[in-house]
C-alpha cells in the first residue's frame, strides 16, 4: 500500500508539461521607458525562461544572482530570453526587486497571474519554465537552482534552441 501511495504522490507532484503560452504582452519594470512593455510577439523566434518570483520569497531573493549568472551566459544568443516574472499584485514589491537585484534582463508583472496560472507546477516559488518559440513549456524547475536544476534548465534551452518555429 505504501509503494501505492508514494508511486500517486510522484505521479501527482511530476510536471505536467504540453502546457503552451499565447504570446503575451507584460508591464515592463526596468524597461527603457517608464510604461515600457515587453512583448513576447517581438522575440518571435526566442526560447523564453521565465522565473516566477515574489518579493517576499526567501529562495527567489537567494536564487536572483543565480538567474543573473544564466542570464549572462546567454547574453550574447537574442534567441534566449530571460524573464523576471513578477507574481506579487502589489508594483512597489516588483519595483523593490528590480532595485534590490538589479537584473539586466526583463522584470515584468504576470497581470492576473496568466502565466503562472498556465504553466505553474506547483503552488510554491521559485519556479523557472523554459517555453519554446511555439509557446510550448520545454521543462520546468522548483525550488532553488542547485546543480541539477541548473543542468535541466541548461537542456531544455537547447531542446528549445532546435525546435522549428512556426
Amino acid at each position: 500500500m505504501r509503494a501505492l501511495v508514494l508511486g500517486f504522490v510522484v505521479l501527482m507532484s511530476a510536471p505536467a508539461f504540453g502546457q503552451q503560452i499565447e504570446p503575451t504582452d507584460f508591464p515592463w519594470f526596468n524597461g527603457p521607458t517608464r510604461d515600457a512593455i515587453y512583448r513576447m510577439s517581438e522575440n518571435p523566434n526566442a526560447v523564453h525562461v521565465f522565473e516566477a518570483f515574489t518579493l517576499s520569497c526567501s529562495w527567489c531573493n537567494r536564487n536572483a544572482p543565480q538567474v543573473q549568472a544564466m542570464a549572462d551566459e546567454y547574453a550574447d544568443n537574442e534567441r534566449v530570453q530571460f524573464i523576471d516574472l513578477g507574481l506579487d499584485s502589489n508594483d512597489r514589491n516588483i519595483q523593490r526587486w528590480v532595485a534590490e537585484h538589479e537584473p539586466t534582463y526583463p522584470v515584468v508583472k504576470d497581470v492576473d497571474r496568466q502565466i503562472w496560472n498556465i504553466l505553474r507546477q506547483s503552488n510554491g516559488v521559485p519556479q523557472t519554465f523554459v517555453v519554446d518559440c511555439n509557446g510550448q513549456m520545454v521543462d520546468a524547475t522548483i525550488g532553488y537552482w542547485g546543480s541539477s536544476e541548473k543542468a535541466t534548465i541548461r537542456a531544455a534551452i537547447a531542446e528549445g534552441l532546435e525546435t522549428e518555429c512556426q
